[in-house]
């Protein structure tokens, strides 16, 4: 794994995760709000984490539609308080995510379940443009994995 790209990247706990398993790719950290990216790369100089990290301030849905580069994984944990926004569950930004990875490329989504009709109908979008994948149960979270 060389090229690793977080959506959602928060305070960029999936760098720590996989660095914590004993990778190290160099990883585009996406983040919408310019606050928590910020105090992100602040925690990385302070904690002396060497990690190869591209902070980008941006929407998700937008550096996806922009996006060229190939990924080796894709994870996306992109929220609003507990919420997953829509566009993150449309078939669309989902095969920009599918577009983006390398020949061999994976791809995890992290959701939380607010309603189980509103599951099974993520699940519906997801299989069409992922059909071969696995879902990881943790409580109110489901991770797709592709």
């Amino acid at each position: 794994m060389k090229k690793v790209l977080v959506l959602g990247g928060g305070l960029a706990s999936m760098v720590y995760v996989l660095r914590g398993k004993g990778y190290t790719p160099a990883f585009t950290l996406v983040e919408k709000d310019k606050v928590v990216l910020r105090m992100a790369m602040e925690l990385f100089e302070a904690t002396n984490t060497q990690a190869s990290i591209d902070p980008v301030c941006s929407d998700a849905q937008a550096f996806m539609e922009h996006n060229k580069a190939a990924y080796d994984l894709v994870f996306i944990d992109v929220f609003m308080g507990r919420a997953v926004p829509e566009f993150v569950t449309t078939r669309e930004f989902l095969s920009l995510c599918k577009a983006s990875l390398s020949p061999h490329g994976r791809l995890a989504f992290n959701y939380i379940i607010n309603d189980e009709q509103e599951w099974e109908n993520v699940q519906q979008v997801f299989t069409s443009v992922f059909p071969e994948h696995k879902v990881l149960d943790h409580g109110i979270n489901r991770i797709m994995v592709v």
